[in-house]
């Protein structure tokens, strides 16, 4: 049931939706309730809007009966018309009885419900299940749909008690008139006007935008009957809230800037969910270079690739398409303006109806929008991303490396690198090692002409790293990567990939930290990169 386990910890920025479709119920009981119609790209957030309305109007009010419904995957229309009449009359007796767990403590078939109605003294929801027996026993396959529909309706008429019916996923009810139903091949969508009309029993019903259109809009003129919802992204405030919540819920400590990179996630909560989830099985600290290692699990294999490869499956069924389909997705992401569709049918070697056909697939996939005389990508840079993804692997057959190189190197707001010369070394992890890196270090320093009495202190610095911070601590490959830079004014000595906890770093190395000016500890992919930073000045120091 959507209140079941509901949390409002990390629901954000949709107090002014809740408020307004909460308003439905008493709207609904004084005959002044419209229907609606609820928009918004997939993640966005539409179904967890949703089951908390529910959650409000089931224990905050008793204007209106509230049901929801999910449309799920059916065998035949009379599977969906038994399952949404039986869930709509137990919902009712729960609400009645003000008692949630009449829902989860047991599976109850129509009869059962009868029974439970009678002794409560509903002899509407009574006679609403025996018109509905009635009908499946005449075979009477298209009147049982249409009587299921109604049935918020037909209470609201027979008990004077108005009814907020929320209905989630409502474009996949469409796969069900793909069967060979008897009588089922008129307009269906025709069954909702009374129940939607009605100022009594208002209807929230969410989906995929170009498919609701399409039932209601075009296939049927029921549309009129319905204000539009379109929900929006989270604002960008709200996005960094909910990152740093889960970062907390998940025990991922963030260590990087997230105000640019936030707007990748267009405001997504499945986005930022599914984000955080990969870093927590990939790191316990989320530094810059973790950052792209998750985004990159995230785009290739993760929740949200899995669930955009998914969806253009779902929607281009036909597999002689997919590659086609593909080919013209990278298309569209890769260029600022609308395809050459021309153009494109004689490269991608397809007929011009085909590629009619594919439009509107990808269409109902949410990958694409179109206007009156406009078509494009919808905005979404994870999803751009997937699709390259994809693309590279599954067209042009490129090495997983190449793939990771060339959507990385196209990020904007990724760091540029700078080459800037430097001495890279490697010394053995043994007793020797704080002589050796006391001895490169002054020779860096030559090199660099550092100040003798900066030297001295780096030095000094040195030594106390080695002999209380790393003394007796195993470190990566029986080894230590040094590495000496001098740039714009600073000496920044490095030492990476050390097999121990940053934390623990961190704790001990108060005694080094006197004789520089910063110190900075970093996860990275292999351990722990401590890097050590003394101020110098330009004009006294040559850097060949």
């Amino acid at each position: 049931m959507p209140f079941k386990e509901l949390t409002t910890k990390n629901f954000l920025g949709r107090n002014e939706e809740l408020e307004g479709l909460q308003g439905l119920a008493a709207e609904a009981a004084t005959g002044d309730a419209n229907s609606i119609l609820l928009y918004g790209r997939r993640g966005v957030g539409k179904t967890e809007l949703l089951k908390h309305v529910y959650n409000r109007l089931f224990n905050l009010q008793r204007d209106a009966i509230p049901f929801f419904y999910t449309v799920k995957t059916y065998a035949t229309l009379e599977d969906f018309s038994r399952d949404y009449l039986r869930s709509f009359i137990l919902q009712c007796l729960a609400f009645l009885d003000k008692d949630a767990s009449l829902i989860y403590n047991g599976i109850y078939s129509l009869r059962d419900l009868r029974s439970l109605a009678e002794k409560r003294g509903l002899q509407w929801a009574a006679d609403i299940i025996d018109r509905f027996m009635k009908l499946k026993e005449e075979g009477e396959t298209v009147r049982m749909f249409s009587s299921a529909l109604n049935a918020p309706y037909t209470s609201f008429m027979n008990s004077g008690t108005a009814v907020v019916s929320i209905i989630d996923d409502f474009h996949k009810i469409k796969n069900l008139f793909d069967h060979n139903t008897e009588g089922a091949s008129g307009n269906l969508w025709m069954y909702l006007e009374r129940p939607v009309s009605s100022h009594n029993t208002p209807h929230i019903i969410s989906g995929s935008r170009f498919e609701l259109q399409n039932i209601f809009h075009e296939e049927s003129s029921t549309g009129s009957r319905f204000e539009q919802m379109n929900l929006q992204g989270l604002e960008t405030h709200e996005s960094l809230l909910l990152f740093k919540l889960l970062g907390d819920m998940l025990n991922v400590n963030i260590e990087l800037d997230m105000t640019q990179k936030i707007s990748m996630f267009n405001g997504n909560p499945f986005y930022l969910k599914s984000f955080m989830q990969t870093a927590r099985h990939t790191c316990r600290t989320l530094t810059e270079d973790d950052f792209w290692k998750v985004y990159m699990k995230e785009v290739e294999t993760g929740n949200i690739a899995t669930y955009w490869t998914s969806q253009l499956k779902s929607s281009i069924s036909q597999f002689e398409l997919r590659k086609p389909s593909l080919q013209l997705l990278y298309s569209m992401c890769s260029r600022d303006s609308a395809p050459d569709f021309l153009a494109l049918s004689e490269k991608l070697a397809i007929e011009s109806e085909k590629l009619d056909s594919i439009m509107h697939m990808l269409e109902a996939s949410g990958t694409i929008e179109t206007g009156f005389s406009t078509i494009g990508m919808v905005n979404d840079k994870l999803l751009t991303d997937v699709i390259k993804v994809l693309y590279y692997k599954e067209v042009e057959m490129k090495p997983v490396s190449s793939i990771r190189e060339l959507i990385l190197k196209r990020q904007p707001d990724r760091p540029r690198v700078v080459s800037i010369p430097s001495f890279d070394l490697s010394i053995p992890a043994n007793s020797g090692a704080e002589s050796v890196a006391v001895n490169l270090l002054k020779q860096a320093a030559l090199h660099y002409n550092i100040p003798s009495e900066i030297t001295g202190k780096l030095q000094v610095a040195m030594a106390e790293l080695f002999a209380g911070v790393l003394e007796n601590k195993q470190v990566f490959a029986d080894r230590y990567d040094l590495k000496f830079i001098c740039a714009e004014g600073i000496f920044s000595i490095e030492i990476a990939d050390l097999l121990v906890d940053r934390k623990t770093l961190e704790n001990e190395s108060g005694r080094v930290r006197i004789y520089l000016d910063d110190m900075k500890f970093e996860k990275t992919m292999n351990g722990t990169r401590i890097q050590m930073i003394k101020k110098i000045n330009k004009d006294v120091v040559s850097v060949p």
